[in-house]
Parts: C-alpha cells; structure tokens; sequence
C-alpha cells in the first residue's frame, strides 16, 4: 500500500509510504483461531478499547463470532457501550468467581505481558484461555519490512535535535499567521517538571484547534524543509493525530499502523463538544462510530479513505470556537480528554531545551484531570520510552 508519491512529492517535497505488514498478520492470526474452532460456542472477550480492538471485533462479527464483552481497566470507560460491545473493569468480569473455562480473552496490545499476567492471576491459561490476536510487542521490534542498508541512522540525541527544530518552525510559524497551539501531553508534563523531555520520552506532542492545523497545513504546503502529513484526501494516512515532518530525514514507524515518512511531532486536534446530555450522547457516538468505520474498513484503502473524510466533516460542523467545552474524543485518553474552552484561551510560554513554547494558561488544571498527579516521577520501571520507530538522514544528506 501506499500514495501517488510522485504527485505528493511535487507537492509538500517529502515522501510518505504505508505498509501492511502487521495488518495482515493480525487478519492470519484471526482467521487461524477460526479455522481451529477455538472461538466456536465460546464467550469472546476483547481486552482493551483500542482501535485495534475495533478492528478484532468487526473482523469477527463479520466472520459469524461476536464479542460479548470487552474489559478494560480505565474505569471510566466501564458500563460504556463501545464498538457495539459492554465493557467492564476485568475484576469484575473476570473475576475467580466470575471464572468460567468457556471464556476466551483476545489481546491485542504493546502492554499484553501485563495484561495477560493479569488474567492468570484469575486462573485463566495463556493458549488455552488467554491468545494474542497480535504479539503487538514483537510486531513493533521487526522492521524487516524496510531495507535500509548504508543509511546512516540517527542518534537518539539528533532524534531530539531535529524534533526541537521542527517546534521552534512550528512557533515561528505559528506566530507569523496567528495559528493557536499548545504543548500538551508528556511534552507539556517535561516543561513544567523538567523544563525540556521527560528524561526518558521519546516524542513531542502538541495540539490544536481543527481549524488550526487545517491554515497550517496550507502554510506549510510549499515549504521545502518541512512538511505536513494529515488531512488532505490524497494520502492512504487516516489517524487523527498529524504530522508535521522534517524533509531532511527518514523515519519508519512500527506499531499496528506500519509507514515511513521524516522524523516529526504529533499534532492533535480539538473541536467544539456539546454539552446538553442527549446532543452529547449522540456526539461521542458518532464520532466512535465514524472512527470504528474507518479502521474497520483498513482492508479497502479506498472504502477507509472515503470514511476518514466522512470523519473530518463531521469533526469540521464543532467548531472550536462555538463551544464552551473542547477535546478530543478519539484519543488514548478518551472522555477524560475533555476541558473547558478557557483552559486554552490564554497562553503561557513555557521552557523546553533552549526553546520557549505555548502551554495552556491552565495548564495545572489540564495535567490534573488527565494525569492526577502529574509532579510525581512515575516507579523506576515505568521510565521507559514506549514509542517505536527508527530514523535515518536522508542519502542525500
């Protein structure tokens, strides 16, 4: 898979190509688990709400097999309907006394060892019990699916380097055409608690106003130094988190969603959100409902690709600045990924490296209600990077 790299190429100067290396082992994994019987007459359950999870539990459905249930353990998503399926806390759906030998658990996740040590605490047996519909961990290590022989790849310190040039062009020009953005997620935790990267994150998050980053992708059309991956409808890229890239560089990103393009920073969008009860139910599900037919439609590029722009219409009809309440629904963080409007309409300029970037005045209030106690250092264990990807310069460079 992938775009008419010629006619992109012309266009924004950098290159972008998708691969479906890892789509098509999860597709042979499940069709192999059928093909065995082993989720014939049996109590599917789904462990996680990811967009991976979608995709499992639409594959199946279509195969004759439904989910009846999905744990997670994100409290705030139990008793929620998503992607047609209850979820749970996996205590409670999963518990000793809740334990019947005619459940089935499919995970699909980088945290599967957790997860899975997890479930045979409650007496549940890997391969018996417990399957991988992906080993997502041993996916995101194999970068076969590249040839990058006599690339020179970049240290882990140039990595850094070049995604702070990318946010100091992004400040620039920002601050030229008077587009909004934020530092946010573990970016915005770096600034405040260690003035530049969290020590051990790898990436840099930002996020704006749909409207925003749409002017930005029009400013950064013809730059020949930077480029912009995101929404336009002339790329086989789907997420509604962007890219925004430098030319310089080639970066191959390995996870469920294979491709390459430069080494970049993650922007992400906020919209409007209704607030009054019945226009918000019926917001969070058509936008759960849009993004589950994207991914679930991976299969037929052009079939996702019509259901993503289907997707950002109806993002562009809650504009940022009608609403009260703003977010991003279709985020790891989900509900919680939900702030009022004043949190964001001041800024404040906060240190990172050597640069000084725009952070929500509010941004105690942000970090709270995603983080909690964001100022304490997480256990010794958790201080790891858990982004993959490998960057290289150019040849020609």
């Amino acid at each position: 898979m992938g775009v008419n790299k010629e006619e992109y190429n012309n266009r924004t100067h950098t290159y972008y190509e998708r691969h479906d290396t890892a789509i098509r082992t999860l597709y042979h994994n499940l069709d192999t688990l059928l093909e065995q019987g082993i989720l014939q007459n049996k109590t599917v359950v789904m462990f996680g709400t990811s967009n991976l999870a979608s995709i499992v539990i639409y594959y199946l459905k279509q195969k004759g097999i439904q989910v009846q249930a999905i744990i997670d353990n994100d409290s705030s998503r139990e008793g929620k309907i998503v992607y047609g399926v209850p979820v749970f806390l996996p205590e409670q759906y999963m518990s000793k006394e809740a334990y019947s030998q005619d459940k089935i658990v499919l995970i699909a996740s980088t945290y599967q060892k957790e997860m899975r040590a997890q479930l045979e605490q409650m007496g549940y047996e890997y391969h018996k019990n417990i399957f991988y519909a992906i080993d997502l961990p041993q996916v995101m290590n194999d970068y076969s699916y590249v040839d990058r022989t006599s690339y020179v790849e970049l240290t882990d310190d140039e990595i850094k380097q070049v995604q702070l040039g990318i946010l100091q062009k992004l400040d620039t020009v920002c601050k030229e055409h008077g587009i909004r953005y934020y530092i946010c997620g573990g970016t915005l935790i770096g600034a405040v608690r260690h003035q530049g990267y969290i020590p051990w994150d790898d990436d840099i998050d930002v996020v704006m106003p749909l409207g925003d980053i749409i002017r930005l992708e029009e400013v950064l059309r013809n730059d020949e130094d930077y480029s912009f991956i995101g929404m336009s409808p002339d790329m086989e890229y789907f997420d509604a988190c962007s890219l925004m890239v430098d030319n310089r560089t080639v970066c191959d990103f390995n996870g469920f969603l294979q491709l390459t393009s430069g080494v970049s920073i993650d922007i992400f969008p906020f919209i409007g959100v209704p607030q009054g009860q019945e226009e918000f139910d019926a917001y969070i599900k058509q936008m759960r409902t849009l993004e589950m037919k994207k991914w679930n439609l991976m299969y037929d590029m052009k079939a996702c690709m019509q259901a993503y722009q289907e997707q950002i219409q109806y993002m562009m009809t809650f504009d940022y600045d009608t609403y009260d309440t703003i977010g991003n629904v279709l985020g790891r963080y989900f509900l919680k990924d939900i702030f009022p409007r004043y949190y964001f309409e001041e800024t404040v300029e906060l240190p990172f490296e050597h640069l000084r970037l725009a952070a929500p005045k509010h941004y105690h209030e942000y970090l709270t209600r995603l983080y909690g106690d964001y100022m304490k250092l997480p256990p010794k264990e958790k201080q790891v990077g858990v982004h993959y990807y490998r960057a290289y310069w150019r040849k020609e460079q």
